[in-house]
């Protein structure tokens, strides 16, 4: 999903997916994106045992590298461009989803 998302051309004479909503929210939009993917990671790799802190950091850097491949794809995509901000967010949802992961944890402990 978010590799289509990235793949939707600039605004311009097509207007696509995203032209509907704000510039803020899609920004903002990126804090939950890379934040489930990288929670995603953790669940993926505690299944097949990897110790969680380790899972922790690997998930953690994988979703910021699939982010930031996705921000240099995008210069290659008519009407986008890569953009720090972005990758800052991208950066911050990955850092909050983490920690809000590792200190709600304790209340989901049946779930585990």
């Amino acid at each position: 999903m978010l590799f289509f998302l990235s793949s939707l051309p600039g605004k311009g004479p097509s207007e696509n997916v995203l032209s509907g909503i704000p510039s803020l929210l899609q920004n903002l939009l990126h804090l939950p994106a890379y934040g489930v993917l990288a929670i995603l990671g953790v669940a993926a790799l505690k299944a097949y045992r990897i110790q969680e802190e380790s899972a922790f950091w690997y998930s953690g850097g994988f979703a910021l590298l699939y982010g930031s491949v996705l921000e240099l794809y995008q210069a290659f995509v008519p009407g986008r461009y890569p953009s720090w901000m972005d990758l800052a967010l991208n950066l911050s949802g990955i850092i909050l989803f983490l920690a809000a992961y590792r200190f709600l944890k304790p209340l989901f402990l049946y779930f585990d």
